[in-house]
């Protein structure tokens, strides 16, 4: 919480810095973020603000990987794999780079195994 916090914090400051005359609509975000959890600018972008949370949230619940339990129909071993698949196909989600119909094809691919492992797997990710 209190990294989110400074987080949080930096980024208002930022963007006071970059924008001053916004001053009000600064200080009412941060205040929202403070009220709420997450501020009128996430709400810009839920998508993004969301998977950003997760991909926080799923390096931490992978770390423990070895201390937490796992679904009763996989393995230990693949229980991880598939948490460090999710991790890698939300890193490629969020940076949101291709150049080529190729490279777009292949990001929605990844979308698609993303949610589909979301979707198989949400009530699976407890410790």
């Amino acid at each position: 919480m209190i990294k989110e916090l400074l987080r949080q914090l930096k980024e208002h400051i930022v963007w006071f810095w970059d924008y001053p005359l916004q001053t009000p609509r600064i200080i009412r975000s941060f205040c929202m973020f403070l009220w709420k959890g997450y501020s009128e600018v996430d709400l810009w972008s839920v998508d993004y603000y969301l998977l950003k949370k997760f991909n926080e949230i799923i390096v931490d619940f992978a770390k423990d990987a070895d201390n937490i339990g796992y679904p009763g129909d996989l393995t230990h071993e693949t229980w991880q794999e598939l948490l460090k698949n999710a991790k890698e196909w939300s890193d490629k989600i969020l940076a949101d780079e291709y150049s080529t119909t190729e490279d777009l094809i292949e990001l929605e691919n990844i979308k698609q195994k993303w949610l589909f492992f979301m979707y198989d797997r949400f009530f699976d990710l407890w410790t």
